[in-house]
């Protein structure tokens, strides 16, 4: 261990320019490239945080989307079909009754009014009228629908149609059972806010039912650019609302432009640091040749020559990632002025360890190419051409 030592301090001392050189642009490459990687990853978060904030709709529209498919991927489900939750008016006779000379007499009146019907999902307004429930159980008589073809329908409905619980309800020639019936206006005396209509009622349909149009509403911006990203990869054509549009354009733009210069910098520094390890060890083929012709294995004169190539590439990427602090300044303040919006950046110390990682493995592979082709050349012509 003492003679790898005496070795490694001897080689360094002799090395220290190279050395010296090697590290400092390998400092200035891998700087630059942590910072492009670091801001690829903060200006899009930022751009979604911002987007977050304002006072816009995140969400989109998607058409001929399963019910399994929309709830996979979003928060808030508005789905219509023909027939079931749209253009659907409610027809019926009720039976009244008039005392006309003191005769009381029953005759049917026609009534006819329209109606919206609410496919569950994860919808504001079922929300609501579950809260409601918990505030006043008189508001619910049965059960909420939870399997395909159940309905909850209004109790305004139930009177005009003398419907009752487990009674069918036929919806476009379909039938639902009636598992509960709330009432519509002990509902809106908590909720006056609601767009809720007297005769809505709530259904569930089988998962691979077809919405002809729905809308999907999301929490977060980010959420709903993966979602759009999911829904494209099976086929749909999704589209987001047009305030949505062109933010979401820029953070595509700003993740393409510091991605592609990611990747040029990346083969810059992979190219760089190939050329000057790879001559470092060339430089010193006399030197190994004279260390093998001495007797000392493969092995010990890899952990010596290894070792300061490992040096090399840690002090680089460490000092690098600092270097790259003032680089990210540069950078967002360049998107700050070129997407209108505040950014900041920050140190990500496990990209800086990743890339750490991965040039040593780098360098390994350098000195078994490099030492492959010292080891073709006649030890002793070699040291008699030096």
């Amino acid at each position: 261990m003492k003679g790898i030592l005496k070795i490694i301090l001897k080689e360094t001392a002799f090395l220290k320019n190279t050395i010296i050189m090697i590290g400092l642009i390998l400092i200035l490459f891998s700087g630059a490239f942590l910072s492009v990687l670091s801001v690829r990853i903060d200006v899009p978060n930022g751009m979604y945080k911002q987007i977050d904030n304002e006072d816009i709709k995140i969400g989109c529209m998607i058409k001929n989307v399963t019910i399994k498919d929309a709830r996979n991927e979003c928060d808030l489900l508005y789905g219509g079909i023909t027939g079931i939750t749209t253009d659907l008016t409610l027809n019926g006779y009720q039976n009244k009754k008039q005392v006309i000379n003191k005769t009381e007499m029953t005759y049917k009146d026609f009534f006819s009014t329209r109606t919206r019907g609410i496919i569950i999902g994860e919808n504001t307004d079922f929300q609501l009228l579950q809260e409601a429930a918990k505030q006043d159980e008189s508001i619910l008589r049965g059960n909420l629908p939870k399997l395909a073809y159940e309905v909850l329908i209004s109790n305004y409905i139930a009177q005009k149609l003398a419907l009752n619980i487990n009674d069918n309800l036929v919806i476009n020639n379909l039938n639902f059972k009636i598992v509960g019936i709330y009432d519509s206006a002990k509902y809106f005396e908590l909720y006056k806010e609601t767009n809720l209509p007297a005769v809505s009622y709530f259904l569930v349909m089988p998962d691979d039912t077809i919405l002809e149009e729905a809308y999907l509403n999301f929490t977060s911006s980010k959420q709903l650019q993966l979602s759009m990203k999911n829904f494209n990869r099976k086929g749909y054509n999704p589209i987001a609302v047009e305030a949505m549009t062109k933010r979401l354009e820029i953070i595509n733009l700003a993740r393409a432009f510091f991605m592609s210069v990611a990747i040029v910098l990346a083969i810059v520094t992979f190219f760089v640091q190939y050329s000057l390890i790879a001559t470092f060890f060339r430089q010193r083929k006399a030197q190994i040749c004279r260390l093998k012709l001495l007797g000392a294995t493969d092995g010990k004169i890899a952990r010596v020559y290894c070792f300061i190539a490992f040096m090399i590439t840690i002090l680089a990427v460490t000092i690098g990632a600092f270097l790259s602090l003032l680089f990210n300044k540069y950078f967002i303040n360049l998107c700050n002025e070129l997407f209108e919006y505040e950014f900041i950046s920050h140190f990500r110390a496990g990209i800086s360890l990743i890339t750490g990682a991965i040039l040593i493995f780098f360098t390994l592979l350098i000195y078994r190419h490099s030492v492959r082709k010292i080891s073709k050349f006649n030890i002793i012509e070699v040291i008699k051409h030096e």
